[in-house]
């Protein structure tokens, strides 16, 4: 599964470098997590609007293929919602944060369950727990649906519950859609994504008693930070610099569900350390 992700994003970088040479334009290549993509296409198409001498494509593939890509010099501007401390990023890039997703929990409605504690969590993800019969739901079989390795919200979860081993009945999806998808597909299925998007057909569940609450959001535990890279030279190009800043600053984020950036998260740009 690794070397399918790898590959696919290896495609689209060369598919997206090869749209963006075909026009006449100067052009930026932004790759990586596709949890804020339709926040980033949606505002780059408002800049761009007012700025028509830089084309700036976005595509997905996931923060870890973002960060290779940028470190490879196949991208221009790395998204990754990946703990800091998962990629060794180098003091040349700059960090610009763009703000934060909880991290929700979803099961089929079919569980009968509302309300899981850390520890049934950490069984449920283990596979200790087989049956939502033992959580005190329906007599059905457990499916646990992942993010591949490199996803930002599967570093998040896995680091909230002690990084257990994954039980035998795991699906793996690449994406947030995907894993609605299949959790609403699957009787039994529990997983997790970014954002306040949910569709129809799969049920939030709260943790220790408490759930995700916009008004009370600094009691949820799991949070995702997103942030944009560059290289710092890119940062002395008016355009880039202009084009990041919206980014992190444009008032439409909250309309896409990313709260504002931690207090500990701060931007880092050409002259910090």
């Amino acid at each position: 599964m690794i070397w399918l992700r790898k590959t696919l994003g290896l495609w689209l970088i060369l598919l997206t470098a090869a749209w963006a040479a075909s026009s006449g334009s100067r052009h930026l290549l932004m790759m990586g997590a596709t949890s804020v993509l339709p926040y980033l296409k949606a505002s780059v198409g408002r800049w761009t609007a007012g700025h028509p001498e830089l084309t700036v494509a976005v595509s997905g593939g996931g923060s870890w293929a973002g960060l290779s890509a940028l470190q490879h010099g196949h991208a221009d501007i790395a998204v990754s919602d990946l703990p800091e401390d998962a990629w060794p990023v180098p003091p040349t890039w700059a960090r610009i944060p763009l703000g934060r997703l909880p991290v929700l929990l979803v099961v089929h409605p079919g569980t009968g369950v509302a309300n899981l504690s850390r520890h049934a969590l950490q069984a449920l993800f283990s596979g200790k727990v087989r049956s939502w019969a033992e959580l005190g739901g329906k007599s059905i079989p457990v499916t646990v649906v992942v993010r591949p390795q490199g996803s930002g919200a599967r570093a998040v979860v896995e680091r909230y519950l002690g990084r257990p081993q994954l039980g035998p009945n795991v699906i793996t999806q690449l994406s947030n859609g995907a894993v609605l998808a299949a959790v609403a597909e699957t009787p039994g299925a529990i997983g997790y994504v970014e954002g306040l998007r949910l569709i129809p057909g799969v049920t939030p569940v709260g943790i220790d008693g408490r759930g995700f609450s916009p008004m009370q959001a600094s009691q949820w535990p799991l949070w995702a930070e997103s942030r944009l890279y560059v290289p710092r030279r890119r940062l002395e190009d008016p355009a880039v610099l202009a084009l990041v800043t919206w980014l992190a600053q444009d008032p439409e984020r909250t309309r896409y569900g990313l709260f504002p950036p931690s207090a500990a998260d701060p931007a880092l740009f050409a002259h910090a350390g």
